[in-house]
């Protein structure tokens, strides 16, 4: 019989290689001198991603935070005008990726979180706002039709992915009268998503297909692609001592969203998708939207997933025991009257 799920956790990034860095290059000079989960690599990577090598399948790396076009201000409701992203809130620290037979509810419960001095670890100045934010999501690994209830756990494939708050963000924290519109709603999104679903709900995610065009992919899945989802009620909220965790339920999205993600799921091992989080700016001084931070999965084939409850070298033998901006396509079923409120708005 297969072994329960969660019956081992692993160390943050150990179940996903994070794409290396290029020979002779000074990230890989930074990276043999204080390690790959130090402050200083943490910072390199985010300050030199063209020395990452993109070239290994089933990989990870770091996103340039301009790739995704955001809203900006002023008027948005009316000029629905969007710009390259400023730089990310979080940078990101890791990513995993594993096969499970039922959800993650809290991602320690599978990935042990990383504790990188001066990295995890930053008192931020601000009660609501923590260090790290884990964005912990359960994609279905097969369709289970139009009417399957997406509360019930099903076998999933889990992506956890582990952000540090960058330093320029603590030291707008720390006056904030004066901070930035992106800082200041960080802030009130931190503050008041655990109790306020509505302010909860504005939290986004964004998948973005590099040269989707010459994949061959249905049009009913390209023309969502860079389009941001509102996560409404397949969004759950956890505030812990030193990270905020929002997990992402892709099983109570509405069916045409998880069937278009199920389509594509095949073809992930070709592609190089960016995905990204912010939180939605809706009037002048909430604008511009900031990314808060994103993830480059290279060719992340689903085939290759850690199976949970299963030793590392037995996988190795083969031995196994939206509403799109249109907003949010995603939870239109679930949240129909908000969403459709939220649409007329873009």
């Amino acid at each position: 019989s297969r072994v329960p799920a969660f019956q081992k956790t692993r160390p943050a990034g150990s179940t996903l290689t994070r794409a290396p860095p290029k020979s002779g290059s000074k990230l890989a000079e930074i990276i043999e001198k204080h390690g790959p989960m130090s402050a200083e690599a943490m910072y390199a990577f985010t300050s030199m991603p063209e020395d990452c090598d993109d070239t290994l399948e089933h990989s990870y790396m770091g996103v340039d935070a301009s790739t995704f076009h955001l809203r900006v201000g002023p008027n948005y409701k009316k000029k629905k005008t969007k710009a390259p992203s400023g730089s990310a809130l979080y940078e990101l620290v890791s990513m995993d990726f594993i096969q499970a037979e039922t959800f993650l509810k809290d991602a320690k419960d599978a990935i042990e979180l990383p504790s990188i001095p001066g990295v995890t670890d930053v008192e931020t100045g601000n009660e609501f706002v923590p260090p790290m934010l884990v964005v912990n999501s359960w994609l279905p690994t097969k369709d289970h039709g139009p009417l399957s209830n997406g509360k019930l756990e099903k076998p999933s494939y889990i992506c956890v992915i582990v952000f540090a708050i960058e330093q320029w963000v603590v030291e707008e924290l720390k006056d904030i009268d004066n901070a930035s519109p992106a800082v200041k709603l960080l802030a009130e999104w931190c503050r008041e998503a655990e109790t306020n679903v509505e302010f909860r709900g504005r939290f986004k995610a964004i998948g973005l297909v590099e040269e989707m065009e010459k994949m061959g992919i249905p049009g009913f899945i390209t023309q969502y692609n860079g389009k941001p989802t509102l996560i409404t009620k397949s969004g759950n909220f956890t505030r812990h001592e030193k990270y905020i965790e929002m997990a992402i339920n892709v099983h109570l999205w509405a069916y045409v969203a998880r069937k278009g993600m199920l389509t594509l799921l095949p073809s992930f091992a070709k592609l190089l998708i960016n995905v990204g989080f912010t939180i939605e700016g809706r009037s002048d001084m909430e604008l511009p939207e900031v990314l808060l931070g994103g993830c480059r999965f290279i060719r992340l084939d689903p085939a290759k997933a850690k199976v949970d409850g299963v030793h590392d070298h037995d996988e190795c033998n083969g031995k196994e025991d939206g509403n799109a901006e249109n907003v949010g396509v995603a939870d239109l079923s679930i949240n129909e009257d908000l969403d459709k409120k939220l649409a007329a708005a873009e």
